[in-house]
């Protein structure tokens, strides 16, 4: 059903959204090392460019890490409605739907 289709997607949406989280990390790290040992070889100093990866892997990390909290409370609020309703037709008229599509626009 279509219901069924929206719940998987919010959770596949917050798992794929998780795994961004954690390459990004990983990689992150990896790239600061490589920059960090090359910096020593040439004998130049590499914190600046440490700075700016440190920050955008901050912010790629908060964006996927809201979008992953975000997806998981949708589908624990569909959850929740389709035990109650055993549909989740009526979610797509309520107030909640209006406020999570804004908020996924908005991030």
């Amino acid at each position: 059903t279509t219901g069924g289709m929206i719940v998987f997607n919010s959770v596949l949406l917050a798992v794929v959204s998780m795994v961004c989280v954690f390459e990004i990390t990983l990689f992150s790290n990896r790239f600061r090392t490589v920059l960090k040992t090359l910096g020593a070889i040439n004998q130049v100093s590499t914190d600046s460019q440490v700075k700016r990866i440190v920050w955008i892997t901050v912010t790629g990390n908060l964006f996927f890490f809201t979008r992953a909290f975000l997806e998981t409370i949708l589908c624990i609020w569909l959850l929740l409605w389709w035990k109650d309703e055993h549909t989740v037709a009526r979610v797509f008229t309520h107030a909640w739907w209006d406020t999570y599509v804004v908020i996924k626009f908005l991030s």
